[in-house]
């Protein structure tokens, strides 16, 4: 009954419209407008009640991480893409990083502490990832003592994301340090975009567990968002053929090496958040944000020194408060204000995680062991104001602070110096408490920074703007930075758009690389922060109404690289082995497109080649992939089930300076989803997955010969082969 009435209205207003058509044009478009069938116009009606993504994959849709304002994306001033929950949805997507990969210059890696997810952009590597800055709600997510998200992050829960924003080139004009390759902005759900409850679950492999319930209401002047996750698994169980031990275990004879075996990656996490907006009238609006992330019993992937430890595990809690105040006074025209407080406080512990194994040397029964806490707290303070009543003009200005430190730092050892820098017995049956000693892996200390932007984009003509920002950093440990970017922004045609941009951006040294001291590392108080030039050409043009293409070419240099030189003399005469010496260029281009294909089908791709290039070596940086490839069809197969594909090829991973292995092997995997999503008369939302379907074998590359000469893994990081999912969720 419901098909038969849209038609008849359907057919009703194509009937009118042709009896006060103007023109002959009008009327034969008309005309075969009506002779559609039946069936056909039904897709173009109730096809937004099952999957609304098929539009959103063509149209133009808006970003704001490249300005902190909303733009579409043809018009921005930056190489930008977003992610949406319906496109989240639609893909099957179980994991973020399934999400991310999907990127075009974006390349998902693994470290090997706990196989903990890397985002790296357009070739620019290093082992924490820090050149990458991950924002959830536009704030920072990031270790002060390594660098990285945290030291076992695993990630958001995908069923509390609203959409992801993500900017390719250097955003420190806006953001500061560490949007030096890229930045990712992860956004998540208010009331508005949860509508209601529900309720969900879904089961995978490898032992694989997840529950989430969500609620969003709108009481008033109050929009009220709250989510609710959990989830657990035992990770892949791909075999591990050798690890850093097994060489050891050759040289002295002995068997301690737990290799080949499964790589430990169990995880638990519980995540939690409440949104809360309050909108007394248009020009006033506040949002309270509450988040909550354990992670217990995490694995130690390939072991902190890249030796298997079954034993030891991780644990980590983050508490998060952030709270953001707009406002549009009406006797100021034209000004709107924003201020924001965030707080962020974050512990992590190592539960006797092992540096070698039980038997290492003949000796340790219970293996060289350390157990490390330290806890860390952000503090934000950011004050925007925004002005557009110049004519051509749309200025932004902002001041901000922040405080940062690591304290409750302890650490416990059965290996090493004790507290009085003699070395501790072999086999002492009593871990010795470092805590507060010359010889813990770090010393409590802090950071502290403030910054002032202004941004100006200026319409020149119609089709002509000029968007310009400078950034002012000071830190109090490392000095200070200036940062600009200059982007030109030509609308050629009403579908075709060019872009010339220019950035530069900064990566602060972490606290690791200027406080610590170990037996190979002495970290180097006089660091100065690390700085990249980069220049982009962007093309976007819309073929007709149903086609969009994107092509985009850059060049980039990186000056003061840190380095790390495991060199003993240094060590001996206590001198820094931690410095401003790398020197690296790259280059590359990225091409993509969206085609509707028709009301039921589209059509997603993306190509993207790089070659980045350690001049101080003079050799290819190495470890990530050369050329990239991603293919994705969606398919309506009725009015309720709807099918996606999607396949990936990673080629081209060449190895850094020094490694002699031959390149990490390509790949191409296949996944598939099938979805029954029926909301006419019944709230449930069914699916099932496929990842790698053809069990293709994948790797990443690990990191080539160590301080003592040797490749610690020499065949690679195993990934997860074929895996599956069933989900289900309902709304009410």
């Amino acid at each position: 009954m419901r098909r038969i009435i849209i038609y008849s209205l359907v057919s009703y207003v194509l009937f009118v419209s042709s009896c006060f058509a103007s023109d002959g044009k009008e009327r034969e478009l008309i005309h075969e407008l009506r002779q559609l069938h039946l069936s056909e116009l039904l897709d173009i009606v109730v096809l937004d009640d099952v999957f609304d993504i098929f539009d959103a994959l063509v149209e133009v849709q808006k970003v704001s991480v490249a300005t902190g304002q909303e733009q579409d994306i043809a018009h921005v001033p930056a190489v930008t893409s977003i992610i949406t929950a319906q496109d989240i949805e639609a893909m099957g997507a179980t994991h973020l990083d399934q999400v991310l990969e999907t990127i075009p210059g974006l390349h998902v890696g693994h470290s090997t502490l706990s196989y903990n997810s890397q985002y790296f952009i357009r070739g620019i590597y290093s082992a924490q990832n820090v050149q990458t800055l991950l924002l959830i709600n536009g704030i920072p997510l990031k270790s002060l003592f390594a660098g990285e998200r945290q030291r076992v992050w695993s990630q958001v829960s995908l069923n509390q994301i609203a959409r992801i924003e993500v900017m390719r080139g250097p955003g420190s004009a806006l953001y500061g340090a560490d949007a030096f390759a890229g930045v990712i902005n992860i956004i998540t759900k208010t009331a508005l975009d949860i509508n209601g409850t529900q309720v969900g679950t879904r089961v995978g492999s490898f032992d694989t567990y997840e529950a989430w319930a969500q609620h969003g209401k709108r009481y008033g002047d109050v929009d009220v968002g709250m989510m609710l996750n959990y989830y657990k698994t035992q990770g892949h169980n791909e075999i591990l053929q050798a690890d850093g031990q097994t060489h050891y275990d050759k040289v002295h004879g002995t068997q301690a090496s737990l290799a080949p075996s499964d790589i430990p990656l169990q995880r638990e996490m519980i995540e939690a958040r409440v949104d809360l907006g309050y909108e007394p009238n248009y020009a006033n609006h506040l949002r309270l944000r509450l988040g909550y992330q354990g992670q217990f019993d995490i694995g130690t992937g390939t072991g902190v020194n890249q030796t298997l430890d079954k034993l030891g595990y991780y644990d980590s809690e983050t508490l998060s408060i952030d709270l953001t105040h707009t406002l549009t006074p009406e006797s100021l025209n034209n000004w709107e204000f924003t201020n924001r407080i965030s707080f962020r406080d974050t512990y992590y512990q190592a539960n006797e995680q092992r540096v070698a194994p039980p038997g290492f040397k003949g000796v340790y029964a219970k293996g060289r062991v350390g157990i490390p806490y330290l806890a860390q707290t952000n503090t934000y303070l950011d004050f925007v104001a925004a002005y557009s009543g110049l004519t051509s003009h749309h200025i932004r200005t902002g001041l901000g602070y922040f405080y940062g430190d690591v304290d409750e730092i302890s650490q416990f050892m059965n290996f090493g110096p004790d507290r009085n820098g003699k070395p501790i017995p072999v086999n002492t049956p009593h871990y010795v408490d470092l805590s507060d000693s010359p010889y813990t892996f770090i010393s409590e200390t802090a950071r502290s920074s403030w910054y002032a932007f202004i941004q100006d984009t200026w319409n020149i003509t119609d089709h002509l703007s000029l968007t310009s920002g400078l950034r002012y950093d000071r830190y109090d440990d490392v000095g200070s930075t200036f940062n600009p970017r200059l982007a030109l922004v030509w609308q050629a045609s009403d579908n075709l758009t060019a872009k010339l941009l220019y950035g530069e951006a900064f990566r602060a040294p972490t606290f690791s690389e200027i406080h610590i001291y170990s037996p190979l590392l002495i970290g180097n108080p006089n660091l100065k922060p690390e700085r990249i030039r980069t220049w982009e050409l962007a093309l976007n043009y819309y073929l007709k109404h149903n086609v969009y293409l994107g092509a985009n070419v850059y060049t980039y240099r990186i000056s003061d690289g840190i380095q790390t030189y495991y060199d003993p003399e240094a060590q001996a005469k206590q001198e820094p082995t931690i410095l401003n010496t790398g020197s690296y260029k790259g280059h590359g281009f990225e091409l993509e497109t969206r085609w509707k294909l028709n009301a039921r089908m589209s059509l997603m791709a993306n190509y993207s080649y790089q070659q980045s290039i350690d001049e101080t070596a003079n050799s290819d940086v190495g470890m990530l992939p050369t050329q990239t490839a991603y293919l994705r069809f969606d398919w309506l197969l009725g009015h309720h089930w709807y099918l996606n594909s999607q396949v990936h090829w990673i080629a081209g991973r060449k190895r850094a300076a020094r490694d002699p292995r031959p390149e990490t092997p390509d790949y191409t995997t296949l996944d598939l989803a099938f979805r029954y999503k029926k909301l006419e008369d019944s709230h449930w939302n069914v699916a099932f997955g496929v990842k790698n379907i053809f069990d293709e074998t994948v790797k990443e590359p690990s990191v080539g010969i160590n301080p003592s000469g040797f490749i610690s893994i020499p065949n690679d990081f195993p990934m997860a082969g074929r895996q599956y999912f069933l989900e289900l969720r309902y709304q009410f």
